[in-house]
């Protein structure tokens, strides 16, 4: 009897020790999940931290991964600075030639204009005063240029005026820009008339005495043509000062020259290579 109680006593503790083994296990099995558990969340909410903090770059496959944000990895960012003319299509067209002429052909018919009414309506030498001392009409026939210059040497402003006529002409030609075409416009069309005045005015073919009838206080005596003239050239100095070319510095290439209707050719600026800002 005593060794069965024994027995039962040694299969009741075998029992209860297996039983505090069990739980044990289960707690710690438990124990370990929670722990994994933690980890990854905390893993989980790192790496999202740190994707937030460092965007990857464009089409990372892994959005973790470091990536510096430098100016070179903003996809956004736009240089400070352009010194491209074509940025500003507007300043640019391929009828700027046709620009010029207009303008030269109205400056010439103005000129020619004026200088008739003044022979038809003003007395040789007789001055007529609009703004006191100022400003007033008198007709005169200049040989020389402005000042009186050089009235003995006509044929040499003839000259001079039919230089002047090829060289805005040429000018005229190239640009395509609408500033320079309103400048250029000017200045050819002050150097057409002049020319023709030359040319074709008493007293001998290309020996023409120039018509001059606006008195500018006693300084000189000029006309509408002189007037274009000094503010295309006021125009260029500014153009050539600010840097504006005559075509955006794209327009390359020299089999594009053909003509006004190509929008292609090398760039030329008689000043500054610079963006245009007209």
């Amino acid at each position: 009897m005593p060794r069965n109680c024994n027995q039962a006593d040694s299969a009741e503790g075998r029992r209860t020790r297996a039983g505090a083994v069990s739980a044990d296990a289960v707690e710690s099995v438990v124990r370990e999940l929670t722990r994994r558990a933690y980890d990854r969340g905390r893993r989980t909410a790192s790496a999202t931290d740190h994707a937030v903090r460092n965007p990857p770059k464009v089409g990372s496959s892994d959005p973790c991964e470091d990536v510096p944000v430098t100016e070179q990895s903003e996809p956004d960012r736009k240089p400070e600075s352009d010194p491209e003319p074509s940025r500003h299509p507007s300043r640019w067209t391929a009828a700027a030639p046709w620009i010029a002429v207009a303008i030269a052909i109205a400056v010439i018919a103005a000129d020619q204009l004026t200088k008739l009414w003044a022979e038809q309506s003003l007395e040789l030498g007789v001055r007529t005063r609009l703004l006191g001392d100022l400003l007033g009409l008198q007709l005169v026939y200049n040989p020389g240029a402005a000042f009186s210059l050089g009235t003995g040497s006509t044929w040499v402003f003839t000259i001079l005026a039919g230089v002047g006529v090829v060289v805005a002409a040429w000018f005229v030609w190239r640009t395509r820009s609408r500033a320079w075409a309103i400048c250029l416009g000017l200045l050819l069309g002050g150097a057409i008339t002049h020319f023709l005045d030359r040319l074709l005015r008493k007293p001998a073919f290309g020996q023409g005495h120039v018509v001059d009838f606006i008195a500018y206080a006693h300084w000189f005596i000029g006309n509408v043509a002189d007037i274009a003239i000094v503010v295309g050239a006021v125009l260029a100095v500014l153009l050539v000062v600010r840097g504006v070319p005559l075509r955006p510095a794209s327009d390359a290439g020299p089999a594009n020259d053909a003509g006004p209707a190509n929008d292609a050719g090398p760039a030329d600026n008689p000043g500054h290579e610079a963006s245009d800002r007209f």
